[in-house]
């Protein structure tokens, strides 16, 4: 058994007790192949709640500065985590990224770049789009609904995939309009009613 499914196992079982999480349309989800899964951002164990929805490893982005609590840098380094300088063009993590999807594998990105503390959306940057159009791997939008509020159930919503053509040099402005459009998708899923 690997780190990433030990660990990912332990949290599962504390979150499902917690939070009662519902997954919706996770169809949307490739079972194979490349893609960037782009959610809205409000609590610290989203990525956790992104990766215990589907049965493939995510790779998300995760800000150095948690690197420097050794226990963090234990799990995030064995849960294929991968460290980005915020604010910089970090070609480090640029390369990592690229490297996973053209290996086929799942990206996590948040493209608020941080956590909303109003859960409002915040405005999105263009770095999901990016790393979709210099792949061609499939932009899927997650909407993550509710408060973590102890006892409460948390959702995450997926939309349908937004096909992006593979470009060597991606065009601003193209890039511009599909993280639009991928804002809208996130927003829509977020004011959906998917109460049972």
């Amino acid at each position: 058994m690997t780190y990433y499914r030990f660990l990912f196992g332990l949290a599962n079982s504390i979150i499902r007790l917690i939070w009662r999480p519902r997954y919706r349309n996770t169809v949307a989800v490739p079972a194979v192949g490349a893609a960037v899964i782009c959610a809205n951002h409000t609590f610290a164990l989203d990525p956790i709640l992104i990766a215990l929805s589907i049965h493939r490893p995510v790779h998300f982005l995760a800000k150095e500065e948690l690197y420097q609590n050794p226990l963090l840098r234990f799990i995030l380094q064995r849960t294929n985590m991968i460290p980005v300088k915020r604010g910089l063009n970090d070609r480090q993590a640029m390369r990592i990224s690229l490297k996973y999807l053209n290996q086929g594998e799942i990206l996590g990105v948040f493209p608020e770049g941080t956590r909303s503390k109003t859960a409002e959306l915040l405005e999105f940057y263009d770095g999901a789009v990016y790393f979709a159009m210099k792949t061609g791997a499939p932009l899927i939008p997650a909407a993550i609904i509710g408060r973590y509020r102890w006892f409460t159930a948390m959702q995450v919503v997926y939309g349908e995939a937004i096909a992006v053509e593979k470009a060597e040099t991606p065009d601003r402005e193209i890039m511009r309009r599909l993280t639009g459009r991928l804002a809208e998708e996130i927003a829509v899923l977020k004011r959906g009613s998917y109460g049972d």
